[in-house]
């Protein structure tokens, strides 16, 4: 039997060691969405099935919203991509919050058909208001970004955005559309809502595990003097700093 040499040992131990903190990681996650998924029970037992696809978020960026939103009792909420999120809001507000609104906005017109059944089954129609803004070239924003190719496009239509009444103190706006047609399709969210965030208000975005969604956050920092940005997995959350702690509760 060949005797380990001391390198060796020291390289499987590493080895082993970091096999181990990687389980430790990965089970601590699935803890994680499952303490998520119990806390957004209210809004889920009791109400008719919502469909979880692998286009919807995971559970902690709904959970912290939803803390968000009733902590800092946001009035007025506006989210970039119609879906789970919209129902869940919508329910939220129905029952916690019926002073508040969501104005929901989506590009893909079949789809948003989908959400709007889904919010009128539920009977939280009154909570929310859908804009249906096609995709479409933004030369200020692509030349702001030296992209200047009509293929990189992707985010919603400033005719169809700039028709739609959204209110002048939004202080919740939640990212998680629209697809990424290119990595930096979602930077124009800021461009154009940064004229009417309310001075206590939080920006959540989502994907930010990707390099993407990366750059822009880097960007949107750029813009946004004086706010704090954390991330969260696969998610950011942006802040000016002024509302209450409402990070969802984590395993040790």
């Amino acid at each position: 039997m060949t005797r380990e040499t001391f390198p060796h040992k020291v390289k499987r131990i590493w080895k082993d060691w970091r096999a181990a903190c990687l389980l430790q990681e990965t089970l601590k996650a699935q803890n994680d969405s499952v303490r998520a998924l119990a806390h957004l029970a209210p809004l889920l037992q009791g109400w008719a099935y919502l469909p979880f696809t692998d286009a919807a978020a995971g559970p902690e960026f709904y959970t912290h919203i939803a803390n968000d939103i009733v902590v800092n009792q946001r009035k007025n909420i506006v989210e970039a991509g119609a879906g789970l999120s919209t129902a869940l809001i919508g329910r939220l507000l129905k029952v916690n919050q019926p002073q508040s609104r969501l104005i929901s906005i989506e590009h893909d017109a079949q789809w948003l058909a989908v959400v709007e059944k889904l919010v009128e089954r539920d009977g939280t129609r009154d909570c929310i208001t859908f804009c249906h803004a096609p995709l479409a070239h933004q030369p200020t924003v692509h030349k702001a970004l030296q992209q200047n190719a009509p293929e990189a496009s992707g985010w919603y239509s400033h005719d169809a955005l700039n028709a739609f009444p959204f209110p002048e103190a939004i202080d919740a706006l939640i990212i998680d559309g629209p697809p990424a047609l290119h990595p930096l399709a979602r930077y124009g969210a800021i461009p154009y809502f940064i004229g009417r965030l309310a001075g206590n208000s939080v920006i959540f975005l989502h994907d930010v595990d990707r390099a993407g969604e990366r750059a822009i956050v880097d960007r949107w920092m750029g813009m946004l003097a004086g706010w704090t940005c954390r991330f969260h997995g696969r998610y950011a959350v942006i802040s000016s700093g002024k509302g209450y702690h409402s990070i969802p509760q984590h395993t040790n």
